[in-house]
């Protein structure tokens, strides 16, 4: 049999209302010459059932049925299926642009990058907002052009506070199976939470090359109920496993000085945003104080690192605020806020 161009894996778990149109998605693609890899991860719905249906009806798909193990386990599971040159990923409650494969594969056919990042489109009911990558279009291929990536990959330094360099989410790439494949398989299972971001920071190490594409070939839907909605807002134990994940990388002290700030970055917005809201929401002070002084010690370690940027008085701001651990500040502000706006307006 032909080695298949591109390899597209969907882990597959409680997706029976929207699998068909994930599926119908890739086997509508103008571009043929691809493998649709479907991994069952032990769904308690009829989604197993379903896909079985769907591999019927075309000999691309591919259907793997395993116990339940997480998005990790399963993007596993798919890539020791896979058997294409190329490696897409795609979430079960997502769908692809009509014409994404065949616009990837024309770059690759004059390329042949190591990684391909693209845009996707946010999608909400009707509505569609493009997210791009924040570098210019073209081919990085040199160590000077890959560090200048890698120095933004996750924030950019040189827009307002807080701005991506590249989108972390693994479906927003297009990776070479042999560079993808090792990095996925070193991802631990147990992440549930940020674990594209593990996986993507691999990647980007070993890749000697990135191709960035300024188009949107992704929808995301935004489904409340989703596996990545429907964790709790306090996740941060998580957070701090990954963080000591990157800390146990052998690709980590390489690169630390130019990962720890755009991480301190990411961390100081996250955090700020979930203690407004948190605050926002608390009754009392002192329960919120108390989830924020519980938070794990590495978190506050790697905020430390977060650079001021001037670009933003908002960042300067909040940065201030959670760098100095400043809590009350935080919860006076998320109160007084409904106030602001009606005197002044969301500004």
């Amino acid at each position: 049999m032909q080695t298949p161009e591109i390899s597209v894996i969907v882990p597959v778990y409680r997706a029976e209302n929207y699998i068909k149109d994930c599926v119908d998605s890739v086997l509508g693609q103008t571009f043929a010459d691809f493998e649709l890899i479907l991994v069952d991860d032990g769904s308690p719905d009829r989604s197993g059932e379903i896909i079985d249906a769907l591999s019927q009806k075309d000999a691309r798909i591919k259907v793997v049925h395993k116990e339940n193990g997480g998005p990790v386990s399963a993007r596993k599971a798919g890539i020791k299926l896979a058997s294409g040159r190329y490696v897409m990923n795609l979430d079960s409650d997502d769908t692809l642009e009509t014409d994404a494969l065949s616009e990837i594969h024309a770059y690759i056919s004059e390329t042949a990058s190591d990684v391909y990042c693209f845009g996707f489109n946010f999608v909400t009911g009707a509505k569609k907002e493009r997210i791009l990558p924040n570098f210019d279009e073209g081919l990085y291929d040199t160590p000077e052009k890959m560090q200048t990536v890698l120095g933004s990959f996750i924030y950019k330094k040189d827009k307002p506070f807080y701005t991506f360099g590249i989108y972390p989410s693994i479906w927003s790439k297009v990776v070479k199976r042999e560079i993808y494949t090792p990095c996925q398989l070193a991802i631990n299972d147990s992440l549930i939470i940020g674990e594209d971001f593990a996986l993507s920071f691999l990647i980007f190490h070993r890749a000697n090359s990135v191709y960035i594409i300024k188009k949107p070939f992704y929808n995301y839907n935004y489904l409340p109920l989703s596996l990545s909605h429907n964790i709790s807002a306090d996740n941060w134990g998580t957070k701090a496993e990954i963080l000591r994940e990157f800390e146990g990388s052998p690709y980590y002290a390489k690169e630390e000085n130019v990962i720890k700030p755009q991480l301190g970055a990411y961390l100081a917005e996250m955090l700020y945003n979930y203690l407004f809201v948190t605050a926002k929401e608390a009754e009392k002070y002192a329960s919120y104080a108390q989830k924020a002084e519980n938070l794990d010690e590495i978190i506050h370690k790697y905020i430390s690192f977060c650079k001021y940027n001037f670009h933003s008085l908002r960042g300067i701001i909040l940065v201030f605020l959670v760098k100095k651990k400043m809590w009350r500040t935080q919860y006076i502000l998320a109160k007084i806020r409904p106030y602001r706006i009606k005197l002044f307006g969301n500004k």
